[in-house]
């Protein structure tokens, strides 16, 4: 997630814990006013924030009031508004209904690692440095959360259960396949190495469902709006 997504989630929780002091409200309205970028992020901040609360009434979860859980942990202000907007943060671009739910597993690659690691269903996953997923895998589709970094797929054939990966900006839906999926700050992409992807619009984007790219293209998906599909060397 960049920094205006960032500082939106932010913002965010911080009106929704209470309200706000007349100089932070003028700072807010300055921010919004200042890059159109930071209206659209504040919107889709605070979309993500009701899901939250729509998945803890499902779940059967009652909130917690700010003051309450502090004075239940102990923490300052400060502390509980940096932890909810971090939270906000992880569900951001679609990727809530993976946080919520209790069957997910997650990897991660530390700085200058390269990590291999064989999925359930005979996929293996290549996760390059400094990078952060999310799998769950059901009766009927695959998914994965790519939330940071790049991650090479090697997809296991299953016609009954289609292998999605997830991000901020699209979907990415495969059969049988190995294709490459990297975010990148501002933009995007899915290199395809073997077989044909499906690309679908995630949260952020408005993008019509069903676009193809095939072995040895790489599509390009801006954050602005957009993608370039380009053919490239073997």
């Amino acid at each position: 997630m960049n920094a205006i997504d960032e500082q939106a989630a932010r913002w965010v929780v911080q009106v929704g814990s209470g309200s706000l002091p007349a100089e932070a409200q003028r700072a807010l309205q300055a921010w919004l006013d200042a890059d159109p970028r930071h209206r659209g992020a504040y919107v889709r901040a605070q979309a993500q924030w009701l899901a939250l609360d729509r998945l803890a009434a499902l779940r059967g979860a009652h909130p917690t009031p700010p003051a309450a859980a502090m004075a239940a942990t102990g923490i300052s202000r400060r502390q509980w508004l940096g932890a909810a907007a971090a939270a906000l943060t992880a569900v951001a671009g679609g990727l809530s209904w993976m946080v919520a739910r209790g069957r997910r597993q997650h990897y991660h690659s530390g700085i200058g690692e390269l990590r291999r690691i064989g999925l359930a269903d005979g996929s293996s996953v290549l996760l390059n440095t400094a990078s952060d997923m999310l799998v769950e895998f059901d009766g009927h589709q695959r998914r994965i959360g790519l939330m940071q970094g790049e991650a090479l797929f090697e997809v296991a054939p299953d016609p009954a259960r289609p292998f999605v990966v997830l991000t901020q900006a699209l979907s990415v839906r495969a059969v049988g396949t190995a294709f490459d999926v990297r975010l990148g700050p501002s933009h995007t992409s899915v290199t395809v190495t073997e077989g044909t992807v499906e690309l679908g619009h995630g949260a952020a984007s408005s993008r019509p469902e069903g676009q193809r790219i095939t072995v040895n293209q790489r599509a390009v998906v801006l954050d602005r709006g957009g993608v370039e599909v380009h053919t490239i060397a073997a």
